[in-house]
Order: structure tokens, then C-alpha cells, then sequence
């Protein structure tokens, strides 16, 4: 059986946790009912959608809708900066597609980078999910303080939304500045991950042109 890894295993299983640590701070009458109801059988099934939950943020919200909002606003990060140095995905307008196409270069590179596999470093990189998933999971509760006039839930969600919102976007400025610095000094693993992933280079392509 592989072992799980500690961010892996925070990653995993943090939104079982938070979800049910948010549904307690809600209703902690029924939040108590419901772990008597279903018992050890329950906190199992729990655990096991807390993978479900984290992949369904990971490939629907972070991947395509967080990393392109990032691209848009930010000065540099190092999916424009792959973006600059080659031809990820065709089009002018920078749409989703175009971040999506330079993050996954970006894996390739980071095999070939051992600064990017270090363990205290994908840890903190765990983390920012971790800010993430917190602030996002907070939003329904929030939403049923509206629909149900709940003033201190209100606030108090609230206060989770934003103030995790803030430390996850934070946290991921920080982490990805790190990675653009480490990708520009590595710029011959880049172009080593990019031919073999396929991908042309726009010095290449613009003499092909010519």
C-alpha cells in the first residue's frame, strides 16, 4: 500500500476536517447528531471524499479559473514568463487555456528541477491549497447566514472568506515568485522540458516563419 506523504495527507483530508469544523460552528447540535449517526463508518467515507473534494478544486477552480485570474493580474508569474519563451497555445487573447497549456509544462520542468521536488517546499505549496480550500468551503455557510439571516454566522464566514482568501493569494504570490526566479536560472532545464513535452520555442518558430 504507497505511503501518503504529509502534504499529500493535509491535502487530502484537510476539507473533511474544515467542513465539518465550519458545520459545528453552524449547527453543532446536528454536527454532534451526525457523527453518532454514522459512527467510524462515516468519518471513513468522510475522509475518503475529502480526495474528491480537494481533485475537484484542484482541476475545476485552482487550475483553470485561480492560476488564469493570477496570470491576468499579476506583473509576471512563471506561466507568462513559459508563455514569453514559447508557443504554449495559440491565440493573442490570454485565455484559461493559455495557463492551463504553461502550468503543464511547468510539471515537466519541475522533474527535471530537484529545488522544486524539495519536501519543505511542495509543503508550503500544500499550505496555499490548504488557504484556498478554507476560504471557498466557508462561502456556503456564508451563504445560508444570508438566506437565514444569521448575523454572527454572517460575520463570522465572512471573516473566513476573506481573511483566507487574503493569506491563500498571499501565500501563492510568494510561492510562484520563488518559482519564477528558480525557472529563469534554470532557463536549459526549461528548454530541455519544453522539447520534450513538444513544445516550440518562439525564436524557433519565428524563423521558421521567415
Amino acid at each position: 500500500m504507497p505511503q501518503l506523504s504529509l502534504q499529500e495527507a493535509l491535502r487530502y483530508f484537510f476539507a473533511p476536517f474544515v467542513l465539518y469544523f465550519y458545520f459545528a460552528i453552524y449547527d453543532k447540535d446536528d454536527a454532534i447528531f451526525l457523527a453518532r449517526e454514522f459512527g467510524l463508518v462515516g468519518v471513513a467515507a468522510f475522509l475518503v471524499a475529502g480526495c474528491v473534494i480537494y481533485y475537484l478544486y484542484r482541476y475545476l477552480i485552482y487550475d483553470i479559473v485561480i492560476v488564469w485570474l493570477r496570470d491576468l493580474l499579476d506583473r509576471e508569474t512563471y506561466r507568462t514568463y513559459i508563455n514569453s519563451r514559447y508557443c504554449v497555445a495559440p491565440g493573442k487573447i490570454w485565455l484559461p487555456h493559455h495557463s492551463m497549456r504553461a502550468q503543464e509544462l511547468y510539471f515537466q520542468f519541475s522533474y527535471l528541477e530537484p529545488l522544486l521536488q524539495d519536501p519543505r517546499f511542495r509543503l508550503r505549496a500544500a499550505g496555499v491549497h490548504l488557504l484556498y480550500e478554507a476560504s471557498l468551503l466557508a462561502i456556503p455557510f456564508l451563504t445560508l447566514g444570508f438566506i437565514h439571516k444569521q448575523t454572527n454566522n454572517e460575520i463570522l464566514f465572512g471573516a473566513f472568506v476573506v481573511l483566507f482568501a487574503l493569506a491563500a493569494i498571499r501565500g501563492d504570490a510568494i510561492q510562484e515568485g520563488e518559482e519564477l526566479i528558480i525557472m529563469k536560472a534554470a532557463s536549459t532545464k526549461l528548454d530541455e522540458a519544453a522539447r520534450l513535452a513538444g513544445v516550440v520555442s518562439r525564436s524557433a518558430a519565428g524563423q521558421t516563419k521567415s
